[in-house]
């Protein structure tokens, strides 16, 4: 009886180990998913966080992390089937709804959407991430007061927020109180100097109307300029709005150009640039030119200036995913 007694203390004991070494295994997996997604290593970051699901089916952190990694491969229902398993292992979890929010836009499932939005502000009302996503939300439904309502509320929480102040000049801008618009995209860039985006709002906002106080393409040229520098000519979106602003400055050599290069990385880009992970379709050249415009520019014809489309001017420069490599 004593021998069988030691025997089944030790079995106990090598379960106990086992069941340890397990867990720090699926723990040394995610940390290394981590490392592998912040240095943009996705397929190393996916192979990391298979292992510590197989190790631990329920470890939310892996299923978050996978679906980081899902996400900006743009494998969005992969995305979101682990960001259903982490909610529903951790349903209080605020980031994961609105990370999930994130994957239901990029599904265009506008509803899923604003519901996962309602009960991150529910869930932590005193996050300003939760504002700024249902904020967020309503500007892309034009529901502007919603949306001022909700960036004031977080800008209470963090007023030092760059984003916070540049997505609040956005909504501004949309209501054309251009002053106040400028005024929130100098915040920005008091509190971030090298952020290439608001320096390309601020340029885009300066063109924006020739009957607006604060229309100077002159300084326009210098804010795109700069954002051309921080962005090392590499960021699409940039581009295209440079060849905009020689578009509404008539230098349209010029703006063929560059609306010409603002295609060509778009077409040969695919890898994530510095602000955002995903590769996008290039709407804000089709604000600036389309293939029609430069063929018309070929054959001499002059340039109109295209109406503005139905839906905000600066939204496409909102994709910039909110969506961090941040460990749990």
């Amino acid at each position: 009886m004593r021998r069988a007694g030691i025997v089944l203390f030790s079995t106990a004991i090598m379960g106990v180990c086992v069941a340890t070494s397990t867990a720090q295994s699926a723990a040394d997996h995610v940390d290394r998913g981590y490392r592998a997604l912040e240095k943009r290593d996705l397929d190393r970051a996916l192979a990391d966080f298979n292992a510590a699901l197989k190790a631990d089916p329920k470890l939310v952190a892996a299923y978050r992390g996978r679906s980081l990694a899902y996400y900006h491969q743009q494998r969005f229902d992969l995305a979101l089937a682990d960001l259903d398993d982490a909610v529903r292992l951790d349903p209080n979890d605020a980031r994961l709804r609105l990370e999930r929010a994130d994957v239901y836009f990029a599904k265009a499932r506008i509803e899923p959407a604003r519901s996962d939005y309602d009960e991150a502000v529910r869930l932590a009302p005193s996050d300003p991430r939760a504002r700024v996503g249902r904020g967020w939300f309503y500007f892309l439904r034009g529901q502007n007061g919603l949306a001022l309502d909700d960036i004031d509320e977080a800008l209470k929480l963090n007023p030092n927020d760059p984003f916070s102040h540049w997505f609040r000049a956005a909504v501004l801008e949309s209501l054309n109180k251009f002053d106040q618009a400028l005024a929130e995209l100098n915040e920005t860039l008091r509190l971030a100097s090298d952020d290439a985006i608001a320096y390309t709002s601020r340029a885009l906002l300066r063109v924006s109307n020739p009957q607006s106080a604060v229309y100077n393409p002159q300084l326009a040229f210098q804010d795109i300029s700069t954002a051309c520098t921080l962005s090392h000519l590499r960021n699409g979106q940039i581009m295209a709005s440079l060849a905009r602003i020689y578009a509404v400055s008539g230098d349209f050599p010029h703006a063929v150009e560059f609306a010409e290069r603002a295609l060509d990385l778009d077409t040969d880009t695919t890898k994530p640039d510095a602000d955002n992970c995903r590769v996008q379709p290039l709407e804000a050249v089709a604000r600036a030119l389309t293939r029609k415009d430069l063929d018309q520019f070929r054959t001499g014809k002059r340039f109109a200036i295209p109406p503005e489309p139905k839906i905000p001017r600066t939204a496409p420069l909102l994709r910039r995913s909110r969506w961090t490599f941040a460990r749990p």
